[in-house]
């Protein structure tokens, strides 16, 4: 990356965001293999949170009977959920490190 004033460059909010948000979307296209639940306790109960965080994308795929628009809406839903939490921790962050 260059560090020459004006030279684009990604913060690591979006990153993260971008990274979170394409694992959640690759997880909704792989919705079946997701949404087995294992008789394993210790294998289930990641699986059962998984498929918690990819209802929402599962709901719109219900609906028009397409798999990829729920990944869409996964992808955009928590690429925008992500980069606002990292907003709040670094707002907050700042406001502790100039009170003291």
């Amino acid at each position: 990356m260059s560090t020459e004033p004006g030279a684009a460059s990604i913060d690591k909010g979006t990153i993260l965001a971008f990274l979170v948000a394409g694992a959640l979307a690759a997880a909704t296209l792989e919705a079946e293999a997701v949404t087995s639940i294992s008789d394993n306790p210790i294998i289930a109960a990641p699986q059962l949170a998984l498929c918690y965080l990819l209802a929402p994308g599962l709901l719109v795929s219900a609906m028009n009977g397409f798999l990829a628009s729920g990944a869409v809406i996964n992808g955009v839903l928590y690429f925008g959920l992500v980069k606002f939490i990292y907003w709040l921790v670094t707002r907050f962050r700042q406001r502790a490190k100039a009170q003291g």
